[in-house]
């Protein structure tokens, strides 16, 4: 498990991107050859997706422990990607 100072860290970058993110999630009006279509920032989606699991296991206490094989994520690792499930071994096997 990662330890609570660390945690606590984690936990606000976490909180922070997430609000940066709420606003790239919403639906936005789009008029492509004059027919109205509404677009979503698929990648913000995802990583928002991927921030409230995070956030998650953080409150079941499972945070920074590998979603696949149940080993702990290195910490660089978390602190490049806080949002990461993953070690390093699951991502490219």
């Amino acid at each position: 498990m990662v330890k609570e100072p660390d945690l606590t860290v984690f936990k606000q970058q976490l909180l922070v991107r997430r609000q940066q993110l709420a606003g790239l999630i919403q639906p936005k009006a789009l008029h492509i050859h004059g027919k109205k279509t509404k677009s979503v920032d698929q990648q913000a989606q995802l990583e928002y997706s991927q921030i409230k699991k995070a956030l998650a296991r953080i409150e079941a206490g499972t945070y920074g422990q590998c979603v696949v094989c149940g080993e702990m994520i290195d910490g660089m690792r978390l602190e490049a990607y806080p949002h990461t499930p993953f070690c390093r071994s699951c991502v490219s096997p």
